[in-house]
C-alpha cells in the first residue's frame, strides 16, 4: 500500500504541474524541458518521468517508502522484497533524485533493532553495484 501512496502522490503532482505547463508559454520545449527549467531536480525527474513514462525516480521512492513501511512493521519477509526492488531497479533516476532516497534508506538502516539490521544489511550486501545500497 505505501508503494501505491507513493505512486499517487507523484500522478497528483504531475497533473498539477501539467496543468501548469500547458497555461505557461513554453513554446516546442517538451514538458520534461518545461519542468527542467521550473522545478527543483527532483520534483522535475519525477513529474517528467510519469508524463513520458520513465518513472524512475518514482518506482525508486516508492520502493523504499514500502521498505521502510515493512521494516517499520516488523514482517522482514516483506521488507527484505522490498528492499530488493529497490536494489534491482532496471533504470535509476539522476544521483541529485537518488540522494533522498538513500538519506532515508541510511537512517532506515541506523534505526533497525538487530535482526532487522541483519536483513537489511544482507540485501545490501547482496546488491551488487547498486548505487542506492552501495555503502549502506
Amino acid at each position: 500500500m505505501a508503494h501505491e501512496e507513493v505512486q499517487a502522490s507523484h500522478r497528483r503532482l504531475t497533473g498539477k504541474h501539467c496543468a501548469t505547463s500547458e497555461k505557461s508559454a513554453h513554446g516546442n520545449g517538451t514538458f520534461r524541458q518545461w519542468a527542467a527549467k521550473n522545478l527543483d531536480l527532483r520534483q522535475a525527474d519525477i513529474v517528467a518521468g510519469y508524463e513520458d513514462g520513465a518513472c524512475a525516480a518514482t518506482e525508486l521512492e516508492a520502493n523504499v517508502e514500502a521498505a521502510r513501511v515493512a521494516f517499520s512493521s516488523g514482517d522482514l519477509v516483506q521488507a527484505r522484497t522490498d528492499l530488493r526492488k529497490v536494489a534491482t531497479l532496471p533504470t535509476m533516476p539522476l544521483l541529485q533524485t537518488q540522494l533522498p532516497s538513500i538519506e532515508t534508506l541510511k537512517q532506515l538502516r541506523d534505526s533497525l533493532p538487530t535482526n532487522a539490521r541483519k536483513v537489511f544489511d544482507e540485501v545490501a550486501q547482496e546488491a551488487n553495484e547498486s548505487p542506492v545500497l552501495e555503502g549502506l
